[in-house]
């Protein structure tokens, strides 16, 4: 991004919102506030490019997961959500047919339905698996999570809330990234056993900590496409031996704020 304006920036991005980042970050100039506003926009991008490849594997994982046992292992591609309409739960259900009346048009293909629907849809498919059927149906969306080998261990409903609460997580950045939140503000983490109150995380209370989490969240997503594909990461177009999220680790250090505080605003 080029300015040459900071006082034009500062009209339409907001003081209010600018000051948010003097206080947090202890920034003595506008000037350095407007650089790390910025820099938390290249995070996001970021973020939002490597959440989107785990967004297609994991909504590609469970189509054909839930397609293999609905149909007896006959297909890898069915309209498995109808199979199961009725054990889904009412939003489940609100968001298949706001799809097909959205492309009321035209006849979708199953491979066209999952793909028309969003992020969100995906962990409540997850939650609502009987746990009668876990151990069948979870191994061949997560094939390489603890829990799916030697011997499959997804029975058990607080056991398997707490290994699935990755996805719940990683859904929740992704919507704070869609309504262009501070990526560096964290709230509060709730206890992922479903426990009222219970929080294993408190917010975050300075830069420090929020690089920790946002780190933090780089190697959920690395771990989470693990536990679907092993190769996955490699297969993103990085160099041989390399970790597939590196490509974020400049920006999400304690040296990228001070880069981005240092650099200014008509440079980015």
């Amino acid at each position: 991004m080029r300015t040459s304006s900071i006082e034009n920036f500062e009209r339409v991005v907001s003081s209010r919102r600018l000051n948010s980042y003097r206080r947090y970050f202890k920034t003595k100039t506008m000037d350095e506030a407007i650089g790390l506003y910025l820099w938390n926009g290249e995070v996001s991008s970021c973020f939002a490019s490597h959440l989107a490849y785990f967004e297609i594997v994991l909504r590609n994982s469970v189509h054909r997961a839930m397609s293999m046992f609905c149909t007896r292992g006959r297909s890898t591609s069915a309209h498995w959500y109808d199979q199961i309409w009725k054990t889904l739960s009412p939003t489940t259900q609100r968001r298949i047919q706001e799809v097909r009346q959205r492309r009321s048009k035209v006849t979708l293909d199953a491979d066209e339905m999952v793909a028309s629907l969003s992020l969100g849809f995906w962990p409540a498919v997850l939650r609502n698996i009987d746990h009668a059927h876990a151990n069948l149906i979870l191994p061949a969306v997560f094939p390489f999570h603890p829990l799916s080998a030697p011997v499959p261990q997804w029975r058990d409903t607080k056991v398997r809330r707490r290994a699935l609460a990755f996805v719940f997580e990683l859904h929740a950045f992704r919507n704070r990234l869609a309504h262009h939140e501070p990526l560096w503000k964290f709230g509060a983490m709730r206890d992922a056993s479903g426990t009222p109150d219970a929080t294993n995380r408190l917010p975050s209370r300075s830069p420090a900590e929020s690089i920790d989490r946002l780190r933090g969240l780089l190697a959920l997503i690395e771990d989470a496409a693990g536990f679907i594909d092993r190769a996955m990461r490699d297969d993103l177009g990085q160099p041989p031996g390399a970790n597939a999220w590196t490509s974020c680790s400049p920006s999400v250090a304690s040296s990228g704020i001070v880069a981005a505080s240092m650099c200014p605003i008509r440079r980015f």
